[in-house]
């Protein structure tokens, strides 16, 4: 039997966890350095990281878009009380430009007893198809005084 490994060395203790019998004489193995996984850890990284990555940059960005939605309907809201007393157009775009996100489009209209107010916040991310864009719209009812014309 020397050469043959037979799971039991000559002491009789089992030879399978980390010792072998090689002519007669038991070996310890060491399991780290022969285990025939080794390095996968660093490989699984190597993928995991990067995914973990654009997963966290996707959520910033749609927490960046919900901000930005937020102060877009405060914008609109802001506006169109504005427009409905009679302020001019171009104070109501200036009220909403200020709340607004910057490089927002701001659209007054009047449409019979109404005003309209529509606010459209820029792009925040590189990937245009991914995230839509900020927007709110507002409508009111013009009050007694705007309706007459009187400021």
């Amino acid at each position: 039997m020397s050469g043959v490994s037979c799971g039991l060395d000559r002491r009789g203790a089992d030879s399978r966890e980390g010792d072998r019998v090689e002519h007669g004489k038991a070996r310890h193995v060491d399991e780290r350095n022969s285990h025939p996984d080794h390095g996968m850890v660093t490989a699984e990284l190597a993928v995991i990281i990067p995914a973990v990555v654009a997963v966290l940059a996707l959520c910033l960005s749609g927490l960046g878009l919900a901000v930005d939605q937020v102060r877009s309907v405060d914008a609109a809201r802001i506006a169109v009380r504005a427009a409905a007393r009679g302020e001019p157009v171009d104070a109501v775009t200036a009220l909403a430009r200020e709340v607004a996100p910057a490089g927002s489009q701001v659209q007054v209209q009047r449409e019979g007893g109404r005003v309209r107010v529509s606010v459209t916040g820029p792009r925040r991310n590189r990937y245009p198809s991914a995230l839509p864009r900020a927007s709110a719209s507002v409508v009111a009812v013009l009050e007694p005084a705007a309706r007459a014309g009187s400021p």
